[in-house]
């Protein structure tokens, strides 16, 4: 006789992971609103990665949005001019040095953060 008991414990376990799954985005979501506003610089960025490098993923998801994460904070960071919205308080000038495409690549470890010619 199946009294479902099994499938109540499952249902649970993914409530609870869709729980830390919606925690997991509003963390990211408040720490890039601070990290990456239009108005930035350096101490806020390093502020907003560290930050995002104390998370624990749930699920693999979970994971993927936190390495993007890191990778538009880092990107933020090496960029170091302030161009169109993006305003770094302290590199307020344009730079035409990175007038490049920004490509963050993940190498399974960490973020690495290169710039191409456009």
């Amino acid at each position: 006789m199946n009294t479902g008991a099994g499938r109540a414990v499952y249902g649970e376990q993914e409530d609870c992971k869709e729980e830390a799954t919606s925690q997991i985005v509003n963390t990211i979501r408040d720490i890039l609103l601070e990290g990456l506003s239009i108005v930035r610089d350096e101490r806020h960025i390093q502020e907003a990665l560290a930050r995002i490098h104390e998370l624990q993923a749930v699920t693999m998801r979970d994971e993927n949005r936190i390495r993007l994460a890191e990778a538009m904070l880092e990107s933020a960071l090496t960029r170091k001019e302030s161009r169109g919205a993006h305003y770094r308080v302290d590199y307020p000038r344009t730079d035409d040095a990175y007038r490049k495409t920004t490509v963050a690549v993940y190498d399974g470890q960490r973020i690495k953060i290169q710039m191409q010619e456009l």
